[in-house]
C-alpha cells in the first residue's frame, strides 16, 4: 500500500511539472511583470527589458513608452499618488506610465521588490526590509508594514500584502499587520479581479479564496515557479531555472505593440550601385574599391538586421563590421578581384547590398538617434588612389516622417537640384534630383517616390584629378543609397 502511495504521488508530482495548463514562452528572464492592462514584461537574463508581442509570439526589446504630446506639471501628494515636475526623459515615461519606473528599478537590481499600486505609486522593497515609496524622484519610507520584507502586492496605503524573510505572508489594512495561513515565495495582486496569488514553498501557485480563509490550488499548476505576476485572471510566470511560462500565451493577452502604436520603425538602407561620371584610364573604364557602412547614433544603438548582399556576400559577412554593405580588400587579398568594381564612364554597376536596423518609435520621433553612414572609394587601375571618403549624418525623425506620410513633401524646403544622366544596362537614365534640408547639421536628402513607395535617396560623389603628359585627367564615382521603410 505504501508503495502504490508513493508511485501515486511520483505520478501527480511529474503530471503538475508536465501541465499542459500552462504554455512556455520564448526567452527566459529574471523577473516578470503585467502592467494593468495585461501588457507582459521581463527583465531578460542579459538584465535587458522586453515585451511581449503576441503577433510574433517572442520577446521583443523594450524602450520605455512613449510620451503623451503634452507635458503638464505637477507635483507627489502622498504615498499613493506618483507625479513628477521635471521635465528629464524618464519622470516624462513614469508620469504617463509609472509602470515604466517599476521596470527601471527592477532592472536595477538594488532592491528586493517592486511594485505598482492600484493608484499607480511605485512602491519598493530595500535590503532592509522596509517599504518606501517614490516621492519626487527619491524614495521616502511608507512607516508601514515594519522589517523584513521580502516581496510586495499592494492596493494603497490603507491595504497591501507582504512576504517576510521567514517566508511568511501578512496582510496590512488600516495600520494593522495580520499574518495569514501558509508560506510563500512571491506574491502578486490582480488589481482587475481583487484576487491574490502566492507561489507557495512548494513552488506551485495558490490563490486566495477569502470566503473560506484558505489558500487554493491552481489547476494545471507547475511545480517549478519561483515569480509571477497576475491581471485580470491571466497568470505569467517564472521558473527556478528562467523558464516563462502562461496560461494564455495565445488568447489573453493585451498586445503591447498593436495597442500602444509604439511600433518600431523597420528602416531598411540600400547600397543601390556605383556610377562614374568621368574616368581617367584610357580605357575610359575606372577600377574602384568601395567601402560602405551604417550605423545608429544617439542614445541608444541599434544593429543592423536582416542583412542582404547580393554581391560579395561572404567577403561582406567575413571581413565587414555588422553594419557593413560593402568592403575594401588589399590588392594582395585572394579575393581582391571579386571585390573590386568595374565601371564605364557614364554608367553604374548595381550593388543592391541592404540592411534594415528596428528602431522603436519614441527614439525617432523624439529625434534620439540619427543614421551615420560612411562611404568611401579608392580607384585601383595603377595604384591606390583614394577619390571619395566621406561621413553623413542623416536626420532619421524627418526622414521617416516623410517616409511613413505623417509629413509631406511641400513641407520640406528644396536646398539644391542636381542633374544625372548615366547608362543602366542599355538604358539611358537621365533627370534631376531635388535634394531637400533636414536640418542643421544633417545631410540634405532626395525625398522621392519609386512607384507606390516614399524613399529617400542619398548620392556622395568624389573626384581625383592627375597630370599625364602636361593633361589632366580625372576620376568622378557617384555612389548612391536610399532609406525606405519595410514592414
Amino acid at each position: 500500500m505504501k508503495r502504490q502511495f508513493i508511485t501515486i504521488w511520483c505520478v501527480f508530482i511529474t503530471c503538475l511539472t508536465h501541465a499542459q495548463g500552462f504554455n512556455k514562452a520564448q526567452g527566459q528572464a529574471k523577473d516578470i511583470s503585467l502592467d494593468k492592462k495585461g501588457r507582459v514584461f521581463i527583465i531578460g537574463m542579459r538584465n535587458n527589458q522586453l515585451t511581449f508581442n503576441t503577433r510574433q509570439k517572442r520577446f521583443v526589446s523594450f524602450e520605455g513608452t512613449q510620451p503623451e504630446a503634452t507635458q503638464p506639471t505637477a507635483t507627489f501628494r502622498n504615498p499613493n499618488y506618483n507625479r513628477y515636475t521635471n521635465n528629464s526623459s524618464r519622470s516624462r515615461r513614469a508620469f504617463y506610465y509609472p509602470h515604466d519606473d517599476v521596470l527601471d528599478l527592477l532592472k536595477s537590481q538594488k532592491y528586493l521588490d517592486v511594485c505598482l499600486t492600484g493608484k499607480d505609486a511605485v512602491w519598493v522593497i530595500k535590503s532592509d526590509g522596509k517599504i518606501y515609496y517614490r516621492y519626487n524622484g527619491s524614495l521616502r519610507p511608507l512607516n508601514k508594514g515594519g522589517a523584513n520584507n521580502r516581496r510586495i502586492a499592494a492596493v494603497d496605503g490603507n491595504k497591501f500584502y507582504t512576504v517576510k524573510r521567514d517566508n511568511s505572508i501578512w496582510e496590512y489594512k488600516n495600520g494593522r499587520g495580520t499574518k495569514l495561513s501558509g508560506a510563500a515565495l512571491d506574491i502578486s495582486l490582480d488589481h482587475r479581479k481583487n484576487k491574490l496569488y502566492v507561489i507557495g514553498k512548494s513552488n506551485r501557485i495558490f490563490i486566495r479564496n477569502t470566503v473560506k480563509n484558505r489558500w487554493e490550488l491552481i489547476s494545471n499548476t507547475r511545480n517549478d515557479f519561483k515569480k509571477l505576476s497576475v491581471n485580470n485572471a491571466v497568470i505569467w510566470a517564472v521558473t527556478t531555472n528562467g523558464n516563462i511560462y502562461s496560461n494564455a500565451i495565445h488568447s489573453a493577452v493585451y498586445d503591447y505593440q498593436q495597442n500602444t502604436g509604439n511600433r518600431d520603425y523597420k528602416i531598411k538602407v540600400t547600397l543601390l550601385h556605383l556610377s562614374c561620371k568621368k574616368a581617367w584610364d584610357n580605357d575610359k573604364k575606372d577600377d574602384y574599391m568601395v567601402s560602405f557602412k551604417a550605423n545608429v547614433k544617439g542614445t541608444k544603438s541599434f544593429n543592423m538586421k536582416n542583412r542582404s548582399l547580393n554581391r560579395i556576400s561572404t567577403i561582406v559577412k567575413s571581413f565587414g563590421t555588422p553594419n557593413s554593405l560593402y568592403i575594401k580588400r588589399n590588392k594582395g587579398n585572394r579575393d581582391h578581384a571579386r571585390v573590386q568594381l568595374h565601371v564605364p564612364e557614364k554608367r553604374s554597376v548595381n550593388i543592391n547590398n541592404s540592411g534594415v536596423f528596428e528602431i522603436p518609435t519614441y527614439y525617432v520621433n523624439k529625434g534620439n538617434v540619427s543614421l551615420e553612414v560612411i562611404v568611401s572609394a579608392d580607384e585601383v587601375s595603377e595604384r591606390i588612389t583614394p577619390v571619395l571618403n566621406k561621413t553623413n549624418m542623416l536626420n532619421l525623425k524627418e526622414i521617416v516622417s516623410y517616409l511613413s506620410g505623417k509629413k509631406p513633401i511641400g513641407r520640406y524646403k528644396e536646398v539644391k537640384s542636381v542633374p544625372y544622366s548615366f547608362t543602366r544596362g542599355n538604358t539611358l537614365v537621365s533627370g534631376r534630383s531635388i535634394y531637400y534640408d533636414m536640418g542643421r547639421g544633417y545631410e540634405s536628402v532626395n525625398l522621392t517616390k519609386e512607384g507606390n513607395r516614399l524613399v529617400a535617396n542619398v548620392t556622395v560623389s568624389g573626384s581625383k584629378s592627375k597630370s599625364v603628359w602636361g593633361s589632366t585627367k580625372t576620376t568622378q564615382p557617384d555612389i548612391t543609397y536610399r532609406l525606405e521603410l519595410v514592414e
